[in-house]
């Protein structure tokens, strides 16, 4: 088991955010998870915590189509806070799209870890989690 990590969930879908913890909860995955509900409320939360190491998160599984600001924009805002954080933070997107044009844009895109498709599962979670080979 991983110590101390946080999670960040971001996602529209109340479903997912619920299945979702329940698995990383469950696999005991990370110590906490936090779930957001669309980009402007996590980058609101990091912006005021900006300097705080303890509540920066480790993960942030991101969806990309939500209200009020999506994926993509969150994303814009984060590189602008990247330097600031302290520590690495792993970016996964999580989303339902398959189009080509969406995961070339996530290539582009340095602070991206992955480009993963919903669902997830307990294997793919547990991927995305396990330690870094010594």
């Amino acid at each position: 088991m991983n110590t101390k990590v946080l999670t960040f969930l971001v996602d529209d879908d109340a479903a997912y955010l619920y299945g979702t913890r329940k698995l990383l909860e469950y696999h005991k995955l990370c110590d906490t998870v936090l779930t957001f509900g669309n980009g402007r409320q996590v980058a609101d939360f990091m912006k005021e915590h900006l300097y705080d190491k303890e509540r920066t998160p480790d993960y942030i599984l991101l969806d990309l189509e939500m209200p009020v600001m999506d994926g993509w924009q969150f994303l814009e805002e984060f590189l602008q806070m990247k330097p600031l954080l302290g520590k690495e933070v792993k970016v996964y997107i999580v989303s339902s799209s398959i189009d080509d044009r969406d995961k070339d844009k996530a290539k582009s895109i340095s602070v991206i870890t992955d480009y993963l498709v919903k669902p997830l599962n307990s294997a793919g979670l547990r991927e995305i989690f396990k330690p870094a080979e010594q």
